[in-house]
């Protein structure tokens, strides 16, 4: 079986007033859901940046699942997916100085 893990910040919310969205962009969104559509797993691991997405429910529409972590066996061992945002001190206790707005 195809996977394909995007592991966070793949639409970077942060960007503030510098955030657009480009013909690029589309199409690499495009791409992944042409992935799923033929059979491809796509996990989408949320992120610092994108994590507006955590308000929405752990999402599964066919091929295509939105999730904090990921546990997969892989070669009968056990992998842990996760960003890792929850490993950064700077994120956890002083989000403003993550802001890239507030130091530009």
């Amino acid at each position: 079986m195809k996977m394909l893990i995007l592991n966070g910040d793949i639409i970077d919310f942060c960007a503030g007033k510098k955030w657009t969205w480009r013909q690029a962009h589309t199409l690499v969104i495009k791409r992944i859901l042409e992935l799923a559509a033929s059979g491809t797993m796509v996990y989408y691991l949320i992120g610092n940046h994108d994590e507006g997405l955590r308000k929405l429910p752990t999402v599964g529409l066919g091929n295509f699942h939105l999730c904090n972590d990921l546990t997969l066996e892989l070669e009968n061992q056990k992998v842990w997916f996760v960003h890792g945002d929850m490993f950064d001190l700077v994120v956890l206790h002083a989000k403003w100085l993550s802001n890239r707005d507030v130091l530009v």
